[in-house]
């Protein structure tokens, strides 16, 4: 199978692991999901989002509603889960809270999936231990305050992947019908 620009870079991320790269495992029972590698990009936008809850919230409803339009309200609210735990992260660990101090986040829809980039210039976090905090040796999660959102966003992405000493953060999302797992397609006319 042909893959992807994208995709051939993210495989090369995980190949070349080191200390700075760290692809968070996909949980056993998800059904595995391949990317066309015919797939075009439809819309590519980025956004510069400032350390304050008010403002993260604004971003992310407006950008839920315009996702919902183009694909469907199931795949926009697993979407935006992840960015929006993601942006919280960034505001309370890389940030402190300090509205001055933003995070990038870069969205590209393919025909396909969905990436997301979310990159801070804070101190980072080692997705090691994240990881460790919610799950137990077999897989299988335990309750705990912290790291659920993490939990959750492996759930959610098909790829989850965080590099530069957890500065930044990628999602690949499949593009599929929650219900049926079928394929769903983006066409450019739907973005105009």
């Amino acid at each position: 199978m042909v893959e992807t620009p994208l995709e051939a870079r993210l495989e090369s991320a995980q190949d070349d692991f080191d200390d700075s790269i760290y692809a968070f495992p996909v949980p056993k029972d998800k059904p595995p999901y391949h990317f066309d590698p015919r797939s075009k990009i439809v819309e590519w936008r980025k956004f510069d989002i400032p350390a304050s809850k008010e403002k993260r919230e604004r971003f992310i409803t407006r950008y839920e509603r315009h996702l919902e339009h183009l694909v469907g309200e199931g795949i926009a609210s697993g979407a935006t889960m992840v960015l929006n735990e993601a942006l919280m992260n960034a505001e309370e660990h890389a940030h402190k809270y300090d509205p001055a101090k933003k995070a990038r986040v870069y969205s590209m829809l393919f025909e396909d999936h969905l990436y997301l980039s979310i990159q801070t210039r804070g101190p980072g976090f080692d997705p090691r231990k994240v990881r460790t905090s919610g799950f137990n040796d077999d897989g299988s999660v335990y309750k705990t305050p912290r790291g659920r959102g993490y939990i959750m966003m492996v759930g959610i992405s098909d790829r989850l992947l965080a590099r530069n000493k957890g500065r930044e953060l990628y999602a690949l999302i499949g593009l599929r019908d929650p219900h049926t797992n079928e394929a769903i397609r983006v066409s450019p006319e739907r973005v105009n």
